[in-house]
């Protein structure tokens, strides 16, 4: 099952309106005790991204309390629906902080009772603003 999907940048290409030039996907399986990822990009960049789709290595996986794999049977809203809600949920903060190219990652946090989220984040730690979209209807959460 999913546990993650990232949007990644190439040097040269521009990621926008929720769109990206490449995605990483990981991937748990509980039965077999292990994670693979899964990435997807547009283009080749030597030496470490390479065109189409690149399947990693097993890695060892028991779980996590933070992050949960979900269904993507639950995720109804893309990413592009995703960054404009966000956008709408940051209006003020970009208002007076214009800042452009946020990161974009899909995951089941366990804060948010079990509801696939879209994270949009602009900025950084000192000086951002992450937006939790839920994957079902689309909406700005907040933290229970």
């Amino acid at each position: 099952m999913p546990i993650s999907l990232d949007a990644k940048e190439i040097p040269g290409i521009a990621n926008g309106d929720g769109t990206a030039a490449m995605w990483t996907a990981e991937f748990v399986s509980d039965t077999q005790k292990e994670r693979r990822t899964f990435t997807y990009s547009v283009t080749a960049h030597p030496p470490d991204i390479y065109k189409g789709v690149v399947i990693g290595k097993p890695l060892p996986w028991s779980g996590s309390r933070d992050i949960m794999p979900f269904s993507m049977g639950s995720v109804q809203i893309d990413s592009d629906a995703a960054l404009k809600a966000a956008t709408d949920d940051a209006a003020k903060f970009l208002k007076e902080h214009p800042l452009k190219d946020p990161t974009i990652s899909l995951k089941e946090l366990t804060r948010y009772q079990g509801v696939p989220t879209w994270i949009v984040f602009w900025g950084n730690d000192k000086l951002g603003y992450r937006s939790f979209i839920s994957a079902s209807d689309g909406k700005p959460m907040t933290k229970k």
